[in-house]
């Protein structure tokens, strides 16, 4: 961890001192495929549906993802891998078998939950679980997810991953995406969690720039989230810094740094400096080292000197303010 803790303290002088945007990326997010098994009615890029697109763009052979993530396991020491539904892949295991032969320090996955056969044939490769669930009854489960008889499926298998984490085998996270419809079902996830010692956080509902209004206007939003600061306060079981949480409602201006987690697609192309600004550089996997990977985003789009458009997103909100105060993450996530 020595070279997250020496890029973060980097991080902090050019942010502060410096005052430049040039900072050090310290987790790297790798979308292993973008394809899902799901139709949540709040997702925007992936769902069944949406399948033949991402089939037809294509994503990398078996080959070429373990060759990218040798070289990322270079600079990198925290790794982020996501979907789509990353277990999706029929290699999956055969992937996770090479992460766990890299020096990566810490590796993280997000997983619908969905094929927990597959996501346990990988448990020696991950440190931290993070799963998606936006109900804990079956049946809601199914309106929110779109899919029958899933419901069942993920909350059974919830409950052997609230085992496996008691054996120690690492860290489980619940995510519960909220909409103006399910806000009473967040709440109830929140505390069948934090009584079963399982960190829990919220995403609010968004569309390309945000929370959706519809949610940033509810009281009874506002009400979820300030109990969760008590919940938090009180068990630390709640994800999510309280910054980020204050700004859900206030949206005061940031510096962003979006470049500290950069972001890989599944056809291996690099985010410049984001996924939201739509800049691919192609690739990636055929880079010799990460500062060819980088030269080949400046070359095509010039370097990155900041960003004004503010995207109130936790992905950009709360590492750009670990730039700038790196404490933020003690008791966080370390």
């Amino acid at each position: 961890m020595h070279r997250v803790i020496k890029n973060a303290a980097l991080n902090f002088i050019t942010a502060n001192v410096v005052n430049s945007a040039h900072v050090r990326p310290l987790v790297v997010t790798y979308h292993l495929t973008h394809r899902c098994n799901l139709r949540c009615f709040f997702c925007e890029e992936c769902g069944i549906e949406r399948n033949h697109k991402w089939e037809q763009e294509g994503e990398l052979s078996t080959g070429e993802a373990k060759k990218m993530l040798r070289m990322l396991s270079r600079p990198f020491a925290l790794l982020y891998i996501t979907g789509g539904e990353p277990f999706l892949r029929a290699d999956a295991g055969e992937i996770f078998d090479e992460i766990a032969s890299l020096p990566f320090k810490n590796v993280t996955v997000n997983t619908n939950l969905t094929l927990w056969e597959r996501v346990q044939r990988s448990l020696h490769a991950i440190n931290n679980l993070v799963v998606s669930i936006d109900s804990i009854d079956p049946d809601r489960y199914d309106e929110i997810r779109g899919v029958q008889g899933m419901g069942k499926r993920v909350l059974a298998s919830f409950e052997e991953a609230v085992a496996f984490q008691k054996e120690g085998r690492y860290r489980l996270y619940v995510n519960c995406v909220v909409t103006p419809a399910t806000i009473d079902d967040a709440r109830k996830v929140m505390h069948h969690c934090v009584s079963r010692g399982v960190k829990v956080g919220i995403n609010a509902q968004n569309d390309r720039h945000g929370p959706i209004k519809q949610l940033l206007e509810n009281q009874e939003f506002k009400d979820l989230v300030c109990e969760m600061m008590e919940v938090k306060e009180r068990t630390r079981l709640i994800t999510g810094t309280k910054g980020y949480y204050e700004q859900l409602f206030g949206f005061q201006r940031y510096t962003c740094y979006p470049f500290v987690t950069p972001r890989i697609n599944a056809q291996g192309s690099l985010a410049w400096p984001c996924d939201n600004l739509q800049q691919w550089v192609p690739g990636v996997h055929e880079c010799r080292d990460w500062e060819e990977a980088v030269g080949k985003a400046v070359a095509r789009y010039g370097r990155f000197t900041g960003c004004d458009k503010n995207c109130q997103f936790q992905c950009y909100i709360e590492p750009s303010k670990m730039v700038k105060k790196p404490w933020m993450a003690l008791g966080e996530y370390l």
